[in-house]
This record gives structure tokens, sequence and C-alpha cells, in this order.
């Protein structure tokens, strides 16, 4: 996915410390990062991720189930961060890391022939497993660490497909991620 960059500018007083954000998640987590990068630069402020389009942050599963279509596991990409993401925090003394989880992780799971089926305690057990490993990877003593999170995206997609089920349309189910 593109690497998104904001300004490398210090202030003049050392003493200060220039905010340095890394966020990771999907083309969520890329609009928004988008959208800021510019304002916050020009405050000093640097944002900087590697938001991958399509890409939630559950690995190792097969397949996930959206209404009534059954797609294909993450593409190799998707399954990268657990490599990529150290290397990009080793580039910069990062302050602050914002993880945006997104509708890729509210998709019914399919895990070794299992379907876990969102908001079951077996979901909610593992996507809790997920969030932990992810977390791991990011935090250190002198991170602060923000949890996006995931936004109410109403769909007006119905009309094309009346037997799908968008997940992320249901404001229960965007609260309970």
């Amino acid at each position: 996915g593109p690497k998104i960059e904001g300004n490398q500018s210090t202030p003049d007083d050392p003493a200060v410390v220039v905010p340095s954000v890394f966020i990771m998640g999907d083309s969520q987590a890329y609009t928004f990062a988008y959208s800021a990068v510019f304002p916050l630069a020009s405050q000093g402020i640097v944002l900087r991720g590697q938001p991958l389009l399509g890409c939630g942050l559950w690995l190792g599963y097969d397949r996930h189930q959206r209404g009534d279509r059954v797609l294909p596991g993450p593409v190799d990409a998707c399954q990268q961060y657990p490599t990529t993401w150290p290397v990009l925090l080793a580039e910069r003394e990062f302050n602050i890391a914002l993880l945006y989880p997104s509708l890729w992780d509210m998709l019914d799971k399919e895990i070794d022939g299992v379907w876990y089926r969102f908001g079951t305690p077996e979901f909610d057990a593992l996507w809790l497993e997920q969030m932990r490993a992810a977390l791991r990877i990011v935090q250190t003593p002198d991170r602060k660490l923000a949890i996006f999170t995931m936004p109410y995206l109403r769909s007006d997609w119905t009309d094309l497909c009346p037997s799908c089920v968008f997940v992320e349309s249901d404001p229960k189910n965007t609260d309970h991620l």
C-alpha cells in the first residue's frame, strides 16, 4: 500500500517533543491519514503509516463471509504487517500509534474449517487475540496508543444486493467491534 508521510521538520526548541504518529489499518485509516497529513504537517506533526486497502487487522483465516457471499481469506499483503510494522516503527521514534480496526475485522471468519460468527463469544475471544497481537507490535512504554472506533458506515447498496448483509451498516455491530 501507499506510504503516507508528513513534514519531517523539528521545532527550534529541542525540549519540545514533536508528535510523530504511526497509523495502521485499512482504506478507512488511509482516508483519515490522507486527509490529515497536510494539516498535521503544517503544525510540525509527522504522520506516517502503511494502511492497506482491503486489509483488516485479522490474520490467519481461510475465508470470510459478507452476507451470502463467501470470499477468500486475505491476500498475502494483508498478512505482512507483523514484519512490516516493526521495520517502519524502527525508522523513527514514533511517540503515538493509531490502530484503526475496520469492517474487514467484523466479517464472519472461517479458520481450519470452523466458522466464527461476528458478535459471538467465540468470535470475540479470537478478535481480542488478534487485537492483542497487533498491540504487542506497536506498544512501548514511551509510545501512546489510540484505537479508533469503527465508524457506522451507512450502505445504500441494498438495492444492488438485497440478499447482502452489510454489517458495517448496523450501528449495534460497529458499536460491538
